[in-house]
């Protein structure tokens, strides 16, 4: 695929297309190759992006081109890469835009390493100001990532920063989304839990992925280092947002939570802009400058201001670069973290005076003060159903330790989870309302350690639970002698969802069902079955059982391979594949 990739890019080499003379290839992508060329009645050089005469038969990919056009040549802002033309010649779809003599985001990574929060806040700084008005302008770029940030060096400006490739931009009001149902684009490193989840999108989620795109710059790694897609995108749907400080402990603890905030599983916990987001994150390392005490000054005598005359309105605040009005944000307020009430102590009870004592010859002994009782113990907060089947596992391609639960209710509680130190000290990991969360700052091949689950509903409180580490089991005769991978770890992560590890070169699984007993075989006759596609699990990080079934019941998981057009079920469960679901 590559030789035929270089082979066609070479063929458009020295041809003119509407009226575009093509140099040379500087790019390839999902939607085409880009080429700089020169455009010949203007004189100048220019960027130009192509998509194959293949694809330009194909409705879905000539509609998202031509939005792409639309969409950027409607934006006007220094940091966004201006459109010059676009059209459709001999088959063929073009896109002409302005031409950026530099290098995308990704090569200054890969040459400079983890970056400090100065250099990252100066270069993300520009691409929040242009995202923020693409949100403005009612779109969502929807592809924020390294390749998509292009940096030039200017000789009076500077260093400058563009914003490009909108092939993907969706209107987030208005509009009709031209992604069909279900499916799901982006890039999976950069993507927010409600992209994933095919929801409803607004600016929200580009400041998502530019949050993870920070973490990268400040570590020079990706949020989530998995090595299967689906493990990548679990990740962004349950996992806590990593701590930068991790790998750089140089940085304050601050730079966590800008990142945290902006990387936040829901919409409503971000920071109201991207632009807000990128001041948290300086803030965090540059304190911010004293105000120097003001003089008195005498009050001046108050003069009358006249009235404005009819018709004039007040003049407009000045606009911004790029033209739009420049907002007003609300200051950003530090992140704190919750804190148990500490309730008050009983008043301790009034003591008796003892009756006197009958007179005795002698010395008169010192008195002797009356014991009071020690006070009766505060009324602790009503207790909260405590977390049940909590286990900690790892995975067998995969270092970081999962944890899972089960509500010990039916009520949406907070849990905190910690993690016992080798010195026996217990360290929070993070806090989430989902029953999962995934630790990656165990070291690969150490063993996995204790974990302790409180659930919390208000102000009240469970008692603590430890986990049960579980360790990979080997293949064993109950899985049989089909060579089939198979499905591990099954837990209930929800009320009606079930996740497990899906084995690599499986792509659909059987769940068996039965109420009054755990199945004993996937061909178990008295059973219901499903079976569920591994795109459906990526989309929705489980599997999930219909609320037809009735609770609670039994159910399992089997792996299936498509052999043909027929599907062959593995012959017998895992022994970790089985659960209770309540």
């Amino acid at each position: 695929m590559p030789e035929q990739q270089n082979s066609l890019a070479a063929s458009w080499i020295g041809r003119v297309l509407a009226g575009h003379r093509i140099e040379a290839l500087i790019g390839e992508g999902g939607m085409g190759m880009v080429f700089r060329a020169t455009h010949l009645r203007l004189r100048r050089q220019v960027a130009l992006k192509l998509l194959p005469a293949r694809l330009a038969a194909d409705d879905d990919f000539r509609r998202r081109f031509e939005r792409e056009a639309a969409i950027a040549a409607s934006l006007e802002h220094p940091n966004i890469v201006p459109i010059y033309d676009a059209g459709h010649v001999d088959g063929n779809l073009y896109l002409s835009m302005r031409y950026i003599d530099g290098e995308d985001l990704s090569a200054v990574l890969r040459r400079g390493g983890p970056l400090p929060v100065e250099r990252v806040c100066a270069l993300l700084g520009p691409v929040a100001d242009a995202l923020d008005a693409v949100h403005e302008a009612g779109l969502v770029h929807r592809d924020v990532k390294p390749g998509n940030i292009l940096v030039a060096a200017n000789a009076r400006r500077g260093e400058q920063v563009y914003l490009c490739d909108f092939g993907i931009a969706k209107a987030s009001a208005g509009d009709h989304d031209i992604t069909s149902a279900g499916q799901y684009m982006g890039t999976a490193q950069y993507s927010s839990p409600e992209q994933i989840e095919g929801k409803w999108l607004d600016g929200r989620s580009d400041q998502y992925g530019l949050a993870c795109l920070a973490y990268r710059c400040l570590t020079g790694e990706v949020p989530y280092p998995r090595t299967a897609t689906h493990a990548v995108i679990f990740a962004h749907l349950t996992a806590e947002p990593p701590r930068v400080t991790a790998l750089r402990p140089d940085l304050p603890p601050a730079v966590d939570a800008a990142v945290a905030k902006g990387a936040a599983k829901q919409p409503d916990h971000r920071f109201p802009t991207c632009t807000a987001f990128i001041e948290a994150l300086r803030a965090a390392v540059i304190p911010p400058r004293p105000q120097p005490r003001p003089r008195p000054q005498p009050h001046p005598r108050p003069r009358p201001h006249p009235a404005p005359a009819p018709g004039h309105a007040p003049p407009a605040p000045r606009p911004a670069p790029g033209g739009q009005p420049r907002r007003v944000l609300p200051p950003t307020l530090p992140l704190t973290e919750p804190v148990a009430p500490v309730p008050a102590p009983a008043p301790a009870p009034e003591p008796v005076p003892a009756p006197p004592a009958a007179p005795t010859p002698g010395p008169t002994p010192a008195p002797t003060p009356d014991p009071v009782p020690d006070p009766a113990p505060a009324p602790g907060p009503s207790a909260v159903p405590t977390p049940l089947e909590v286990r900690a596992a790892r995975g067998e391609n995969d270092p970081s330790v999962t944890i899972t639960w089960t509500p010990g209710g039916p009520e949406e509680f907070e849990y905190k989870i910690s993690r016992r130190t080798p010195d026996g000290r217990w360290r929070v990991v993070g806090r989430t309302t989902h029953t999962a969360i995934v630790d990656g700052a165990v070291p690969p091949g150490a063993p996995i350690p204790e974990y302790e689950i409180v659930a919390r509903l208000g102000d009240r409180f469970s008692e603590p639970v430890v986990s049960t580490a579980v360790e990979p089991v080997e293949d064993s005769e109950e899985t049989g002698d089909s060579g089939f991978p198979p499905v591990r770890h099954l837990a209930v992560a929800s009320a009606d969802t079930l996740v497990f590890d899906w084995p690599d070169g499986i792509t659909e699984a059987m769940v068996v069902v039965r109420g009054d007993r755990p199945p004993t075989s996937p061909d178990d006759p008295a059973a219901t079955r499903w079976k569920i596609t591994n795109m459906r699990y990526q989309l929705d990080g489980g599997l999930r059982i219909p609320a037809s079934v009735p609770r609670p019941c039994h159910v399992a998981v089997a792996s299936c391979q498509r052999d043909g057009g027929a599907l062959v079920v593995a012959p017998a469960f895992d022994r970790t594949a089985r659960a209770v679901l309540p």
